[in-house]
């Protein structure tokens, strides 16, 4: 007996009136919906948003198909610039890693990637596997740059050649298999915070964690508005965690009501605590502060509904977002000024004692 899908297929023309009939979505211009749907499909448009302007099925009143547009414009737009954000964060992280590995192993893949350096297991996460995996990037007889040139002209390939060519995901779980004294090398140097060894270690790899899991949300088009880590989190403590960000993202009050722990301001703001450049972190601030400050259009039968008011609503993001990266932004500036300021007196004071020997 031949099966009745729950879903049929629909032209797009269909999709447009199902919208309107019954989703009851305002639509005043028809064919702009049907070729806005050619473009991006149903399901990120329409479902993406669900939770956040439908109630039992139904669309609120004051949201029309142009808005919704728009919100999933400005949406991907926010979400490009943040992509920048995981990308700093995983290549200090691998460089640290790298670094350590070198340092107290080898900087010759046989050795560093010898598993008496690390744990049987840690959790899931088996060693021999995970091993296994990282050995396949160079065993292979074509791997990627920059491994293949190392393995065609050189004797060995280090660990901060060999981990550009592995996951993230994996390169976390090799942090998770080392030793103590090299988690801990790591954790102290990436957190210098004056922080407990074991809950320095659980903060990092929360932290990494939610960033990896962010970061994946938005390369392959999930749902992002809705991100939570909630379920990665190990009992985290909150008097470690202000010691460790800045007081100019979080506050007392956020993580009372559990704002920025697990969701997309988390993101933002361990990724800013933990990237160590004051240049990289300005960099990154000034490009999401001009995003929030751009004349971004406004279409809703409501003049007073804001698409960037409604996002930070919706994606539970601080109201007053914007004042808190200037401030934070202001703040780090002068930071990189007494740096500048302390090194041109060094520099003048050695060039004096250099002409009055």
């Amino acid at each position: 007996m031949k099966q009745i899908p729950r879903k049929p297929f629909k032209d797009f023309d269909e999709m447009v009136s199902v919208l309107r009939t019954e989703h009851g979505l305002t639509i005043s211009l028809p064919d702009m919906a049907r070729d806005t749907l050619r473009i991006i499909p149903y399901y990120d448009l329409i479902n993406g948003y669900k939770e956040c302007f439908m109630h039992d099925e139904k669309f609120s009143s004051d949201i029309d198909f142009s808005f919704l547009y728009l919100f999933y414009i400005f949406d991907h737009g926010f979400q490009n610039i943040l992509f920048e954000f995981s990308n700093t964060v995983e290549d200090y992280f691998k460089n640290i890693l790298a670094h350590v590995s070198a340092e107290d192993f080898s900087i010759f893949e046989d050795e560093y990637l010898d598993k008496k350096h690390y744990r049987t297991k840690s959790g899931p996460i088996l060693a021999d596997p995970l091993l296994g995996k990282i050995r396949s990037v160079y065993e292979t007889s074509t791997p990627e740059e920059p491994t293949l040139h190392y393995k065609k002209c050189h004797n060995h390939i280090p660990p901060w050649i060999l981990l550009k060519n592995v996951t993230f995901s994996n390169a976390i779980n090799l942090f998770r298999l080392l030793k103590d004294p090299q988690r801990y090398k790591i954790c102290d140097i990436m957190i210098p915070q004056n922080i407990e060894p074991d809950q320095k270690y659980q903060l990092l790899l929360y932290i990494l964690t939610l960033v990896r899991k962010c970061r994946n949300s938005i390369a392959h088009g999930l749902k992002f508005i809705s991100f939570s880590a909630r379920r990665y989190c190990y009992h985290l403590n909150f008097t470690k965690i202000m010691s460790f960000v800045p007081h100019q993202l979080l506050r007392w009050s956020d993580l009372k009501r559990q704002q920025g722990l697990f969701d997309i301001y988390a993101y933002i703001v361990f990724s800013l605590s933990l990237i160590p450049n004051s240049i990289l972190k300005g960099v990154l601030i000034t490009r999401l502060v001009d995003y929030l400050s751009s004349d971004f259009p406004v279409s809703s039968p409501n003049p007073a509904l804001r698409i960037d008011a409604v996002y930070l609503e919706k994606a539970k993001l601080p109201s007053d977002l914007f004042y808190r990266l200037s401030e934070y932004n202001e703040f780090i500036l002068s930071e990189q000024i007494n740096l500048m300021h302390k090194e041109i007196a060094h520099y003048q004071k050695t060039q004096s004692a250099s002409n009055h020997p």
